[in-house]
């Protein structure tokens, strides 16, 4: 090529995944969108085959992109990009399903209230569709310390007294009856679980 002359410019979509990074960072919008639609699909298929739904998917990966732009800054682009994202997108679908799981404790709690509230808490037999289920996902011990709580209102130091444990360890059984409970309320072959979430 002769002297003075600048070779021709690689293309956007034939740069490597670090160049176009490097290019991002150094303010090139282009580079950026081409990063963001060469890795759209890849991430999707990530997060889909976790389990995420469609709609959850999307926002995981608009919240992954975003994540990935504010921290270029500190990507070293002597190493490959994918990982780098890929960690980014791990992270950031553990903490939102940690959420979700949140959720649906606080969710299988408002419907344990509303059961009291319509009448569990009469009933001595639970027959509201979240007791029925808890009856059949929870132990003897878990679904007793849960009625305790949430029927009867009682105390873990309360509970701890019923079941003969310390208060703390009622803490965890609850914990755990409360997250198996809402894991059980997310999966779909419980449509009598959802009635009474949705009452």
């Amino acid at each position: 090529m002769p002297r003075g002359v600048e070779p021709p410019a690689i293309p956007l979509n034939e740069r490597s995944d670090e160049a176009l990074a490097r290019s991002a960072r150094a303010g090139a919008p282009a580079a950026l969108e081409t990063l963001v639609a060469r890795f759209e699909p890849r991430l999707m298929a990530f997060f889909r085959s976790r389990g995420v739904g469609r709609h959850a998917a999307e926002d995981l990966f608009q919240e992954t992109v975003l994540q990935m732009w504010r921290r270029l800054d500190q990507y070293d682009a002597s190493r490959p990009l994918a990982p780098w994202l890929f960690t980014i997108a791990a992270r950031l679908m553990h903490k939102d399903g940690a959420r979700r799981r949140r959720r649906r404790q606080r969710e299988a709690v408002a419907a344990a209230r509303r059961d009291h509230t319509n009448g569990a808490h009469a009933d001595p037999s639970g027959d509201a569709p979240l007791w029925r289920l808890a009856s059949r996902v929870l132990n003897d011990e878990a679904h007793t310390a849960l009625w305790l709580r949430y029927a009867e209102d009682m105390q873990p130091q309360h509970i701890a007294a019923v079941l003969g444990k310390r208060p703390g360890a009622v803490r965890v059984l609850l914990h755990r009856a409360r997250r198996r409970l809402a894991e059980a309320l997310a999966e779909p072959a419980q449509p009598a679980a959802r009635e009474g979430v949705n009452a």
